[in-house]
């Protein structure tokens, strides 16, 4: 009995490094969990390659090299010596993103190394890191005709330089993880794990509801969330409507986001007083902006694609659209809103149900730990 409690008592933690590109805000998130939940077994660390303003959401990270922000020598340097350190300090490394430590021209040879020592690595996409932008563009560009199936898109779902990171994660990994189901397409053999929301930091300042119905739609890039077909669809529901809608679009020209539209506090603001929040009309999955809406009672618009639907639960408050179906759908919801018929649902309930961390522990558990 003693030897067991001397063992027990000598026992050392693992070491678990998340990197490096945090798409989502996942990493603060997950190493609170780890922090909480497993303090006794193991210990979370941090690399990332980009840090966003504390003004857009605060995060922060163990080790940052900021990649944009730094010569090209000095992130060579960098990189080397702290991939170098890495290899003999963690025994589990959780990528997001598709990016590791090094430069990708030598990410084939740095999970090699990981393998050869024994580590477990555990390879995370999260969408445009496996999904390639020209096949996101001509799915935008023909997006109707896709719909009506009169269009067969062209382009391969993966660039060449994405399909041979896939394949040396194949060849390397030991698990592999998908944020979206439509990513199983790409990588069948992947698990679906699907956005948290992060419940300590859901941080916002309540807008008051007014008797205007407002519709949201903040894309952090046209060609995902299908932005550019919306604006004939605005003005029709303005010319129906009047003053009785108004639109929240933090962005000048719909069709032409490159970029974040707004911060995340800002958003988290706006969406707080929305009744209506549109989230992507693209891909066919929701993602946190659908959650974090959810979360604050909006209802959400949302295209599920017709192959995802067994991922959907059956209780799922997501109103499901498309863009040709999307005008006559709006002015349900929006004729129910201004009649008093929508109520809170089951929104709350289902977030905390489907998209909370807790209950994905001992699955987590599993990939870090056994």
């Amino acid at each position: 009995m003693f030897k067991s409690l001397i063992c027990m008592t000598n026992k050392k933690k693992k070491r678990l490094l998340f990197g490096s590109v945090d798409i989502g805000y996942r990493i603060n998130h997950y190493s609170d969990f780890i922090h909480t939940e497993f303090p006794d077994e193991l210990t979370a660390e941090s690399f990332s390659k980009y840090q966003l303003p504390d003004t857009h959401y605060k995060t922060s990270y163990t080790y940052l090299c900021e990649i944009e922000k730094k010569s090209a020598l000095y992130v060579y340097c960098y990189t080397t010596l702290f991939f170098l350190r890495a290899l003999f300090r963690y025994q589990v490394f959780h990528f997001l993103s598709g990016e590791t430590i090094l430069p990708w021209k030598l990410r084939g040879f740095e999970l090699a190394c990981y393998r050869l020592l024994g580590k477990k690595i555990i390879m995370h996409f999260v969408g445009s890191d496996i999904r390639s932008e020209t096949y996101l563009q001509e799915k935008n560009d023909h997006l109707e005709a896709c719909l009506r199936g009169e269009y067969q898109i062209q382009s391969p779902i993966s660039s060449s330089i994405q399909e041979k990171l896939i394949r040396q994660v194949r060849k390397h990994a030991t698990n592999i993880l998908v944020s979206t189901p439509d990513l199983l397409q790409i990588i069948p053999e992947a698990t679906y794990l699907p956005v948290f929301l992060d419940f300590n930091h859901f941080i916002y300042e309540e807008s008051e509801k007014t008797h205007v119905v407002s519709i949201l739609h903040s894309p952090s890039a046209a060609k995902t969330k299908g932005s550019g077909h919306l604006s004939r669809i605005f003005e029709n529901l303005k010319s129906e409507f009047g003053e009785a809608v108004t639109f929240i679009t933090p962005v000048t020209r719909l069709n032409e986001v490159k970029s974040y539209a707004t911060t995340r506090y800002d958003l988290l603001n706006k969406m707080s007083g929305a009744d209506i929040v549109i989230d992507q009309l693209v891909i066919g999955w929701y993602g946190l902006k659908t959650v974090e809406a959810l979360m604050l009672n909006c209802e959400v618009v949302c295209f599920i694609d017709d192959q995802l639907r067994n991922y959907l639960p059956e209780n799922a408050p997501i109103i499901d659209a498309n863009i040709l179906n999307l005008e006559t759908i709006l002015k349900q919801s929006i004729r129910k809103i201004l009649s008093g018929e929508v109520t809170d649902s089951n929104k709350q309930e289902y977030v905390k149900k489907y998209h909370n961390i807790q209950q994905y522990k001992t699955y987590l558990e599993a990939i870090w730990l056994r």
